[in-house]
């Protein structure tokens, strides 16, 4: 184990390792230690390509064939330095490989490969993770561009890791590999890591799906600069200081002006990643930014993540790789890392539900969402605060407990400490400037209590919350379960209530989980789990909106995007509306010849709320497109007569 830590000024607080050298225990993990930092790589690339920029060797907005002309084959020919830097190039993986692990270890054979690859999506038009082609492309374009030729691992050497007296190393010195300590696999990561889906996110990781072979020297020596960068804590910590100030050795490496541009996001708000299971990842040029899996510090910090998300991602994939069935057991679902640094709030904000589901046994509603949490967020902390919101400020005490359950020392033992600070009551004395809205569990749970303790009304304390900052929309959230449970939905302002997208599948979502069969029997650590049998308003409403958001997002949001697909004229945008509109009028056409009206005794006021609901779906989708910058840019009309019939469909299938 190590850590540096070095301040905003530059100095060092904090140098810290040990531990061990070798599984064996023979050697201490001492100061001279080198260590394999994956995928923490990439942000010393992202560093010498901003290194390149300011000193006018490139430009992020030219197309990659200004400066590496044999790069523009098979429709790569617009691709600009920004798509590369921000994982927008097409290029994640190395399509069709039959490379052996050999030539994947040679630059050129790697390269030209690269070179003549068609891209799996139009480049600038979608991002995904580049886990391991983002280095060599980046790599190519520094030898490119370069005075003096030199590989990207020289550049660094010489321009990036000597003037901040550092050692980092893509492509180590034979000399210096006895100071390199190994990778450990457990049983479970080299399962995880050796899966057969022939996924893009699969493919990303070849041939180096095993991680044992990152302890092969010979790897070491190669030059493979998202993933095989090798340093010690001491050395990443000064050369990102060097990024925001001068070192006691050498000036700040990067001016401001540059820094802000390598720094800010240049992916669209909530663009899934197309490799990383659609999740929503932030980049800038190479650097990870601020919010989604980059959430833990505060607004404003960059950098790159090592194998946290590859692991979790990896773990899950696995194991549903190995399962008999479409269904996961509970332990193989739990993906979540639980070393205390992984203590973000992602898994809080999605609690509500949870609760409302089990409301009948508090108990079982406890138990169920520590294992919510524990499917991407498994530490202790976060653990705990499930609990603590759980039980907000009259703490819950399960029957049979004592009713100080939660403040006797054994319990107490049991507890986080930060935990136990804010359930005990250290948001009830806070002042505004002692409370952070930050990434962090802790704070963003002691954040929505203390809104919600020193305010009177969902409004009051909604802008309280939000007013805070920094993650204000998380905060806001987590926030958000309190005073609804508390207020109820009446006391939320009307006007903010019409501003909420999809409000009929919302409220038919809700209403499911809260009125499912609790057939919730307790027998020690069995459970009964609810019933799966759905009302016919849930089904209906879902059927409705799935089938009309998988139109919308399969053809009609990706044709108005730059593709081969892309909308030619206003003709073919209209067709689709029609094709829209007609897919909606043939589900609600079943819905109406449902055999179950008859059989449920459904009302003709259940049916009205069926048919009201779906309308509102429709009319939420056609305001997206309406919304839509890019399809904006499409000049079209609605057929008036359509709309017509479709009133006449929706007012009359009651009748």
């Amino acid at each position: 184990m190590v850590m540096c830590v070095f301040s905003c000024l530059s100095s060092r607080k904090a140098n810290l390792w040990g531990g061990w050298f070798d599984k064996q225990k023979t050697k201490p993990y001492d100061n001279d230690t080198l260590q394999l930092v994956f995928s923490t790589s990439k942000g010393l690339v992202a560093m010498a390509i901003a290194l390149c920029v300011q000193r006018g060797l490139l430009n992020y907005t030219d197309k990659v064939i200004k400066y590496w002309p044999e790069y523009g084959q098979s429709d790569k020919e617009n691709t600009t330095v920004a798509d590369i830097m921000s994982h927008r190039a097409g290029l994640p993986a190395l399509r069709n490989s039959n490379l052996s692990t050999h030539e994947y270890l040679d630059w050129y054979s790697v390269i030209h490969k690269l070179e003549k690859q068609k891209p799996y999506w139009v480049p600038g038009t979608q991002h995904g993770y580049h886990a391991y082609t983002y280095g060599w492309l980046a790599g190519e374009l520094v030898r490119r561009v370069d005075i003096k030729k030199r590989t990207l691992g020289q550049f660094i050497r010489d321009e990036i890791a000597k003037p901040t007296q550092s050692e980092f190393y893509i492509g180590l010195p034979e000399n210096y590999e006895n100071r390199v300590s190994s990778i450990v696999t457990k049983v479970i990561e080299k399962q995880m890591f050796n899966v057969t889906t022939n996924s893009l996110f699969q493919q990303t990781l070849l041939p180096f799906s095993e991680l044992d072979g990152f302890n092969d020297p010979i790897v070491h020596q190669a030059e493979i600069p998202a993933a095989n960068g090798i340093t010690n804590a001491r050395s990443i910590a000064r050369i990102y200081a060097s990024l925001i100030g001068d070192l006691d050795v050498s000036k700040r490496l990067l001016n401001a002006e540059i820094l802000k541009q390598a720094t800010k996001s240049n992916t669209p708000e909530n663009e899934p990643d197309q490799v990383l299971m659609q999740i929503s990842t932030i980049f800038g040029m190479g650097f990870m930014t601020y919010g989604s899996v980059f959430n833990i510090m505060a607004p404003g910090t960059f950098g790159h993540n090592g194998m946290t998300v590859r692991t979790a991602l990896n773990r899950f994939v696995s194991h549903y790789d190995q399962a008999k069935s479409d269904i996961l057991s509970s332990t193989d679902a739990y993906c979540g890392s639980t070393i205390s640094h992984a203590s973000g709030n992602g898994s809080l904000m999605r609690l509500a539900p949870v609760p409302l589901l089990y409301h009948p046994a508090p108990l079982n509603a406890m138990h169920e969402a520590i294992n919510s949490f524990k499917t991407t967020h498994a530490s202790q902390q976060c653990l705990d605060s499930c609990r603590e919101l759980l039980n907000s400020d009259q703490l819950y005490v399960p029957a049979g407990l004592s009713h100080d359950y939660w403040t006797t020392t054994t319990t107490i033992s049991l507890l986080e400490p930060p935990v136990l600070a804010v359930m005990t009551g250290s948001y009830k004395h806070h002042n505004p400037h002692e409370i952070r809205a930050s990434g962090f569990v802790i704070e963003t749970m002691e954040a929505a209590l203390w809104a919600f303790y020193h305010t009177n009304s969902f409004e009051e304390s909604a802008l309280k919350a939000v007013n805070l900052g920094n993650d204000a929309d998380t905060v806001g959230s987590v926030y958000g379960m309190l005073p609804g449970a508390y207020y109820g939905i009446n006391a939320i302002p009307i006007e903010w209530r019409e501003k909420c997208s999809f409000q009929g599948l919302v409220q038919t979502i809700a209403d499911e989980i809260l009125t499912q069969p609790q057939q919730l029997a307790e027998t020690g650590e069995k459970k009964v789990a609810p019933s799966n049998q759905t009302s016919l308003l849930y089904r209906s409403v879902l059927k409705v909106y799935n089938e009309l958001a998988a139109f919308y997002s399969g053809t009609i949001k990706r044709r108005v995007l730059p593709c081969p697909k892309q909308y030619k004229s206003s003709q073919q945008f209209d067709e689709d509306i029609m094709q829209f509109h007609s897919i909606y009028d043939n589900i609600q056409n079943s819905i109406k010849q449902l055999e179950e009206w008859e059989e449920t005794n459904t009302t003709n006021d259940e049916k009205q709320l069926i048919l009201s609901r779906s309308d509102s779906i429709l009319k939420q989708f056609l305001s997206l497109i309406e919304e839509d910058p890019h399809s904006l840019t499409i000049k079209w009309s609605r057929n008036s007569s359509h709309s017509q019939v479709h009133k006449h469909l929706a007012a009359s299938t009651c009748s």
